[in-house]
């Protein structure tokens, strides 16, 4: 992959399923996660039976 390609990753944002850039985060244990950039103020509303990330716009 060169530094130009965008890779992408499905989240779901105020219901509506949409695809949006990542990047890799290291978490405790060496676990490493996919983390979404996402532009503005969101609140994830994940639960633990969810396979795609979901985030609502922060209403402030």
């Amino acid at each position: 992959m060169t530094r130009d390609e965008t890779t992408m990753m499905k989240v779901i944002i105020d219901g509506k399923l949409t695809e949006v850039p990542f990047h890799y985060e290291e978490w405790s244990g060496g676990r490493t996660v996919k983390v979404p950039d996402l532009t503005g103020s969101f609140i994830s509303v994940m639960t633990i039976d969810s396979s795609i990330p979901q985030f609502i716009t922060d209403p402030q």
